[in-house]
């Protein structure tokens, strides 16, 4: 991959832009607002951004932060599903896998990703013999 790679260039910005998305997911799984009672929404709102850090990540090839991402989406998605606010072992759960992800996080770099060093123009090109 050279400098002006744009797969390179779509793999730096995806790393560049985990700091925030942790810090938003953080702040969604924070206490004041798990307690608040707008709770409902606000889950729905962190499930959907981890929801869409799954994907991206996943499609990028960066498979161990979306497989943590995946972990917490679907512990999110059990609160959500219950009858009642949040209880604590299943805060603490979030918690947990949320920490999961933040080293995951903090780990990706565009080298971790399975799509580095692939070279694009020779996708669907038929090998020469």
């Amino acid at each position: 991959m050279s400098a002006g790679d744009p797969l390179l260039a779509l793999l730096e910005r995806h790393c560049a832009s985990l700091g925030d998305e942790i810090c938003a997911i953080e702040s969604k799984l924070s206490d004041p607002v798990l307690a608040n009672e707008l709770w409902p929404e606000m889950l729905e709102e962190t499930v959907a951004r981890v929801h869409k850090l799954n994907g991206s990540s996943g499609s990028l090839g960066f498979l161990c932060l979306s497989q943590a991402a995946a972990r917490l989406e679907d512990a999110l998605n059990d609160i959500a599903r219950a009858d009642h606010a949040p209880r604590e072992p299943d805060i603490l759960n979030a918690r947990l896998l949320f920490g999961e992800l933040r080293v995951a996080a903090q780990s990706a770099t565009p080298e971790n990703s399975r799509l580095f060093g692939v070279d694009l123009n020779s996708i669907g090109r038929p090998a020469h013999a």
